[in-house]
C-alpha cells in the first residue's frame, strides 16, 4: 500500500476550496483505491511512513516562501517522492489585472515546486508540453468527479440560460455578451439569464437587461453542496462556458462539461481546444464568440436535442470522467513516480 501525504492548495481556516477536492482529496480518497493508498493530509509531514507527498499549485495560500522550501528540504531529508499536481498555466499572463498580479506573487513557488518534482501531474496535455521545460516527468490526469456527490437529475426549471465561474472569468463571459444581447433581442420570447458568482456588478446584467430578464446567485462555496445546488436550485435549461482564447485559457480543463452534465444541464461551449474532445451537436453545442447566441438560442427553442446532449454527456460523464473509471489512473502515476531517478526533475 502506498502512503501519500497530501498538501492541497486551500486555506488552513477553510472553506476547502473546490479544486483541491478534485484534484487531491477525492480522488485520493475515493472507494475504488481505498486498498492502494492511504492517505494523510496539511502542511507538516506525520512523523510516520510517508512514500509520496502530493502537493498542489503553488502549495498551501497562506504559507510562506520559507516554509515551502523548508517543507521540500524535509521530503528531500527523508528520501519521499514529491509530486506536484497542477491544472493551471500559473506562468502564463491572465487577462484579468487583479489576478494577474497575484500570480505574478506565487510564480516563483510554482517553478520551484515544478523543478523540485519527481513528477509533475497535469490536468490537460496542452498543460503538459508547456510544463515539459521545467520537468522531463510529466503526466496528464483529466479532471473527473465524485459521483457520489452527483445528484439525481430533475427538471430544467430555472432559466434559459445559466452561467457560473469566479470572477477571473468575467472577460471570457463578456467576449459572448453582445452575441446573446444580438440574438435575444430578436428572439420571440424574453429569455431568463441567471449568472452566479461571476459578479454582482449591475453593469453586467444591464448589457443582457434590454432582451432578457437576468438575476444574480451567490456562488455555493462549500463543493460538496455545489453540484445539489446546480441540479435542484440554479436547474438552467442550457449552461454556457465560453472562453477568451489566449495562452492561459487555452490550457484549461473541460470541468464546466462535467459539472452541467452532472446537473442534467446541455452546454453551449467555446469552440477553443479546451472542449475540442467533446462532440459537437452530441454532446455540447460549440460556438464561436459571433455565434454563441445562435447556438443558445437553438438550444432553448429544442427540449429534445437538449435532452439528447445531456444523456450523451452524461453517459461521457459516468463512463470515462467518473471517479469511478479514473482514481485508479492517478494512483498509477503516483506509483510509477515511486520509482522515478531522482534525477529525472530537470
Amino acid at each position: 500500500m502506498i502512503h501519500a501525504h497530501l498538501v492541497p492548495e486551500t486555506p488552513a481556516l477553510g472553506p476547502v476550496w473546490a479544486c483541491a477536492q478534485i484534484r487531491l482529496l477525492r480522488p485520493f480518497r475515493h472507494a475504488s483505491v481505498r486498498r492502494r493508498v492511504a492517505v494523510t493530509t496539511g502542511w507538516k509531514l506525520p512523523t510516520h511512513r510517508v512514500d509520496v507527498v502530493v502537493m498542489q499549485r503553488a502549495g498551501p495560500p497562506d504559507m510562506a516562501t520559507d516554509e515551502l522550501h523548508h517543507l521540500v528540504r524535509e521530503i528531500r531529508r527523508r528520501d519521499i517522492t514529491l509530486v506536484v499536481d497542477i491544472d493551471d498555466d500559473l506562468l502564463a499572463p491572465h487577462l484579468d489585472e487583479q489576478v494577474e498580479q497575484h500570480l505574478d506573487g506565487i510564480r516563483p513557488n510554482v517553478r520551484f515546486l515544478l523543478r523540485e518534482a519527481d513528477v509533475v501531474v497535469a490536468s490537460t496535455p496542452i498543460l503538459a508540453q508547456r510544463l515539459a521545460r521545467f520537468n522531463r516527468s510529466v503526466a496528464v490526469w483529466r479532471n473527473a468527479l465524485d459521483e457520489s456527490l452527483l445528484p439525481e437529475v430533475g427538471d430544467t426549471g430555472g432559466a434559459d440560460l445559466g452561467y457560473f465561474g469566479t470572477h477571473s472569468h468575467l472577460f471570457d463571459l463578456l467576449d459572448v455578451v453582445p452575441s446573446l444581447e444580438r440574438t435575444f433581442s430578436r428572439a420571440r420570447v424574453r429569455p431568463t439569464i441567471e449568472f452566479c458568482g461571476v459578479t454582482h456588478d449591475a453593469r453586467l446584467t444591464a448589457l443582457l437587461t434590454r432582451c432578457g430578464d437576468v438575476t444574480l446567485r451567490d456562488l455555493e462555496v462549500q463543493y460538496e453542496s455545489f453540484h445539489a445546488m446546480l441540479a435542484y436550485h440554479a436547474r438552467w435549461k442550457v449552461g454556457i462556458a465560453p472562453l477568451r482564447r489566449c495562452t492561459f485559457n487555452d490550457s484549461k480543463s473541460d470541468i464546466k462539461v462535467l459539472d452541467y452534465a452532472a446537473a442534467g444541464m446541455s452546454a453551449v461551449v467555446s469552440d477553443g481546444p479546451v472542449y475540442a474532445d467533446w462532440a459537437q451537436g452530441e454532446t455540447v453545442l460549440r460556438a464561436s464568440a459571433e455565434d454563441f447566441g445562435d447556438a443558445v438560442l437553438e438550444l432553448i427553442q429544442d427540449g429534445k436535442l437538449r435532452s439528447r446532449i445531456v444523456g450523451a454527456a452524461r453517459e461521457e460523464l459516468f463512463a470515462k470522467r467518473s471517479l469511478t473509471a479514473s482514481a485508479a489512473k492517478l494512483v498509477d502515476i503516483v506509483e510509477g513516480a515511486l520509482s522515478v531517478p531522482r534525477e529525472n526533475a530537470a
